[in-house]
């Protein structure tokens, strides 16, 4: 049970992403006919910016935070698989792209109708799985910003170090 977890923890903004395409597929909805689609795409690419370039500044701090806080330094020893930064980097990858795709969206007349509509569903996809690829990343960030040291519980400290270790500390500390 635990590693459907795992699993949708990694793979839920491109499921919710694909299930609001469907949706949207399927129920025959197209915002390029709106007269305010240019400025819907325009207002999305500012926003891809301003995300982007946010995770870009947060950066530090949390990097800093790895040598001033045992929980943060803790999570990152025990992220083995480099999750947090995969969850980064793919957050601003699709950003790029999504951003891409926009300005593609832009000169959409002089693509054809069919090809048109491909570049739109990607689109759609793209621009909801960065938002919530962006939430996820975020949410990760927040947890690490606001977390406490005294999170780090007994048994994480007990986790890392050997029982050996444990008792020749008491002992060595005993007195003091």
């Amino acid at each position: 049970m635990k590693n459907v977890g795992y699993v949708w923890e990694r793979v839920y903004p491109y499921v919710i992403a694909l299930v609001s395409v469907m949706a949207s597929y399927f129920g025959n909805f197209n915002m390029m006919m709106d007269a305010d689609f240019k400025e819907l795409l325009n207002g999305l690419v500012t926003l891809d910016s301003i995300i982007i370039g946010f995770l870009g500044a947060i950066m530090p701090v949390i990097l800093s935070m790895k040598n001033e806080s045992k929980f943060v330094k803790y999570v990152f020893e025990k992220d083995k698989e480099n999750l947090f930064c995969k969850y980064i980097k793919i957050t601003v990858l699709l950003g790029i792209c999504n951003v891409i795709v926009t300005l593609v969206l832009h000169v959409k007349l002089v693509i054809s109708e069919k090809w048109r509509m491909y570049i739109y569903y990607a689109w759609v996809w793209m621009a909801i799985a960065f938002l919530v690829a962006t939430y996820r990343s975020m949410s990760h960030m927040i947890s690490l910003i606001f977390s406490r040291d005294s999170e780090v519980s007994e048994d994480i400290i007990q986790n890392s170090i050997s029982e050996d270790r444990i008792q020749e500390l008491k002992n060595k500390y005993k007195g003091n």
